[in-house]
């Protein structure tokens, strides 16, 4: 197992000492009963200015949309160099795999989750590292926590406190690239199985994206597979293909909504799978440029 033994450290925050930086931990969580959530603790660093902030997206089963948002001010922030342990005021993300915990307090959302990965952590080679651009100056850092997980705790819209029970993922996130410079394509695919299959439970996680081409319009591309405590499959070979694509006139842009995915080189013994997907309803539209905190 090529990332039996990686450290916790590599989850927690670095100090920002280059002229542009962007670190977050994230994470998202689907609940039994139509509950969604995504969301971020991050900070970005351009020149002198450095931010530092949370957002909080959340869904309820009845499709009524949430957006959260807190500024935080550096000087507040507490953070662990030896993993994920870092708070500011009531907020925090904190643990060790398999057990994570977040609390965030936002203008409009409160959230707090417990999630117990399945598996152990997961990064490509030894620290997720991936380099860019002229003598690999410019990288992207990606290190899944909990690659997949139960998860449950409670959310609070509306002035109401909701109980909530499911499944999700945390992961953490480092790089030298701008936002809108680090993923000018991006497609990413969530699958898994609410009742055992055969007596087994599945996930599946695919994200693939290209940075601009002033970076050296580098590819990252990994498909996941869970089969209860196990990753049985970490590999850039699969094709995800998207069809259907259908306008969403309040953004003026065209979706899809149907995928088909299958792996492309397996051997003996290996994964073999493929599939198709197809949506069921628009889940959120974000411009994450225009959602940070100003």
């Amino acid at each position: 197992d090529p990332n039996e033994g990686l450290s916790e450290s590599l989850l927690a925050f670095h100090k920002p000492n280059l002229f542009y930086e962007n670190e977050y931990t994230g994470g998202m969580f689907f609940s039994e009963d139509g509950w969604k959530y995504v969301g971020n603790l991050f900070y970005f660093k351009m020149g002198p200015t450095i931010k530092w902030g949370i957002s909080v997206s959340v869904t309820d089963p009845n499709g009524k949309y949430y957006l959260g948002k807190t500024e935080i001010d550096p000087k507040k922030v507490k953070s662990s160099t030896d993993s994920i342990d870092i708070s500011f005021g009531e907020n925090f993300v904190k643990g060790k795999n398999p057990a994570y915990r977040l609390h965030y307090v936002t203008d409009k959302v409160t959230i707090d989750l417990t999630y117990k990965s399945w598996t152990p952590m997961w990064a490509a080679g030894k620290d997720g590292m991936f380099r860019f651009g002229p003598k690999d100056k410019f990288f992207t850092q990606a290190v899944m926590a909990a690659p997949w997980a139960d998860a449950e705790g409670y959310i609070i819209v509306d002035g109401k406190k909701h109980n909530v029970k499911g499944q999700g993922y945390i992961d953490h996130g480092h790089y030298s690239i701008p936002f809108n410079r680090h993923m000018t394509a991006w497609e990413g695919f969530i699958a898994f199985n609410w009742e055992p299959i055969k007596g087994h439970r599945w996930s599946i996680t695919v994200f693939d994206y290209v940075a601009h081409e002033e970076f050296g319009g580098g590819r990252i591309a990994i498909m996941l597979v869970l089969k209860d405590d196990k990753i049985i499959y970490a590999s850039p070979f699969y094709e995800l293909k998207a069809y259907d694509f259908k306008n969403e006139p309040s953004v003026d842009i065209e979706f899809p909504w149907r995928y088909t995915v299958k792996t492309t080189k397996t051997t003996e013994g290996e994964c073999a799978l493929q599939g198709e997907s197809k949506a069921a309803q628009t889940w959120e539209l974000l411009d994450i440029m225009g959602e940070l905190p100003d």
